[in-house]
């Protein structure tokens, strides 16, 4: 749930893996398991569902640019 709660939070795969002290490859396997799970196609969606849920994470600082 830790890694679905800082999606939320608009953090890249980096930043989350940094706040939990995870690899990067850690984060994308969580996530690739969560879409599955809950039927997403992409974060955005997998953001919205955790959100529905209750799991939004305010986040430290502004959400990174999307490039």
């Amino acid at each position: 749930m830790g890694v679905l709660r800082l999606l939320t939070g608009g953090l890249s795969n980096r930043r989350i893996a940094r706040s939990l002290g995870i690899s990067e490859k850690t984060v994308k396997n969580h996530l690739s398991g969560i879409y599955l799970k809950i039927g997403a196609a992409d974060r955005t969606q997998a953001a919205l569902y955790a959100q529905r849920l209750g799991l939004s994470a305010r986040p430290t600082r502004a959400p990174e640019p999307c490039l």
